[in-house]
C-alpha cells in the first residue's frame, strides 16, 4: 500500500503499472523476505530482540528480520554467482516488496504490552517510505544500485535515527554478512542442499502464464 495523508490508503497495484505487470513477483519476494530461513539468520534476529531501540519501537524488529533475510539471499546469490539482485526489474520489485514489509509492520495492531503505537512510528515510517519511493523512481529511470540490499539497509538505519530519542543506530551489516557467509557451507549440506534450493526457489518464483 501507499499512503495519501494517512487518511485514504490505497493499494499501489491499482495505480502503478509496474505493480500491475509484476505483482506476482513483488508478492513472491515479499513472502520470501518475511523472515530469515537459515538457523543462523533466525539466531541473529533473536540476539537483537533486546536491543534498546527494538524494545521501545516494537515494530522495528519485524523489519530488521526482513533485512536479515535479504542478507541471507544476497550472500547465497553471491556464492552462486547469481545476479538476481542486480537486475533492474528485480531491484524495483525488491524495493516494493520491502515497502510492503515496512507498511505491514508499522500498521499492525498494537498489543497491550507494546510501548509504542502506530503514531510513534510515523517519523520513521514517513522517512523510510519517501526514501523507498525515491529508490524506485531512480531505478525506473535506469539507475541500478551496485548492491540494492546494502542500500535498503542504509536507508532503514537512517530512518530509524529519525525516530524521537534515537541516534547513532546502525545495522552491523558487515558482521551479519560474515556470520551468514560462514554458515553457508553447512547450510548447503542440509538435506543434500534441498533446503537451500527451496529457499532460492521461493524468491525466484516465476509468474503464472
Amino acid at each position: 500500500m501507499i499512503d495519501i495523508g494517512f487518511d485514504e490508503p490505497i493499494r499501489a497495484e491499482f495505480i502503478d503499472p509496474f505493480w500491475q505487470e509484476h505483482s506476482e513477483k513483488i508478492l513472491s519476494i515479499r513472502k520470501a523476505i518475511d523472515y530469515p530461513k537459515t538457523r543462523i539468520g533466525e539466531q541473529i534476529v533473536v540476539n537483537q530482540q533486546n536491543a534498546p531501540v527494538f524494545l521501545v519501537y516494537n515494530r522495528l524488529p519485524e523489519i530488521f528480520s526482513s533485512i536479515v533475510s535479504m542478507i541471507e539471499y544476497d550472500e547465497i546469490f553471491k556464492k552462486q554467482g547469481d545476479d538476481f539482485f542486480k537486475d533492474p526489474i528485480n531491484q524495483r520489485a525488491v524495493v516494493k516488496a520491502f515497502a510492503l514489509v515496512v507498511e505491514d509492520a508499522v500498521k499492525s495492531s498494537q498489543k497491550p504490552e507494546q510501548l509504542k503505537n502506530y503514531e510513534d512510528h510515523l517519523p520513521f515510517f514517513n522517512a523510510l517510505i519517501n526514501k523507498l519511493k525515491a529508490f524506485d523512481s531512480l531505478v525506473e529511470k535506469e539507475t541500478t544500485y551496485p548492491n540494492i540490499v546494502n542500500s535498503l539497509i542504509t536507508v532503514f538505519s537512517q530512518s530509524v535515527n529519525e525516530t524521537p530519542g534515537v541516534e547513532n543506530f546502525n545495522v552491523k551489516t558487515d558482521k551479519i554478512r560474515k556470520i551468514v557467509k560462514d554458515y553457508l557451507p553447512d547450510y548447503e549440506t542440509i538435506d543434500a542442499g534441498r533446503l537451500l534450493r527451496t529457499q532460492v526457489e521461493m524468491i525466484k518464483q516465476s509468474p503464472k502464464t
